[in-house]
C-alpha cells in the first residue's frame, strides 16, 4: 500500500533548548502503517518526542515497524525501501479507561501551544 501523500505536516522549530515535539493525528487506524511511517520519518529527521493519536481503531492489532538499518531512511528525500528493509512486531493495544481524559488534555495542550 502506498502511504505517500497521505500525511500532512504542520510545525515550527522547537524553542532553543526544548525537545522537538510532533503530534501525529489519524482518524482511524487498522494496522498502524500511516502512524508508523510518520514515526519512522520523524525519528530519522531528529524528532525527540512523538505523540500519536487516533480517533478509532479497526481490529485488535497494531504492527510496529522498525528499520533493519536506520541509516537507509532519508527523511527529506523519496525513498525506495521495500518490505525487506523492515522488521515488524505485532502489538495488542491495551484498553485505557482514562483514554478520553487523556485525549481532552492532549487536545487542550495542542490548542494552547498553537496560539503561541
Amino acid at each position: 500500500m502506498d502511504q505517500r501523500g497521505t500525511q500532512g505536516e504542520r510545525g515550527r522549530p522547537a524553542p532553543e533548548g526544548q525537545p522537538t515535539l510532533w503530534h501525529v493525528l489519524d482518524d482511524f487506524t487498522t494496522h498502524g502503517m500511516s502512524l508508523e511511517w510518520a514515526r519512522l520519518l520523524l525519528t530519522a529527521a531528529g524528532t525527540q518526542r512523538i505523540v500519536m493519536l487516533t480517533v478509532g481503531k479497526y481490529g485488535s492489532r497494531h504492527t510496529r515497524y522498525g528499520l533493519k538499518d536506520p541509516s537507509t531512511l532519508a527523511p527529506y528525500q523519496l525513498n525506495t525501501l521495500t518490505a525487506e528493509n523492515f522488521t515488524t512486531t505485532s502489538v495488542t493495544p491495551a484498553f485505557d479507561p482514562q483514554a478520553e481524559d487523556h485525549l481532552y488534555q492532549r487536545l487542550a495542550a495542542a490548542l494552547d501551544s498553537s496560539e503561541d
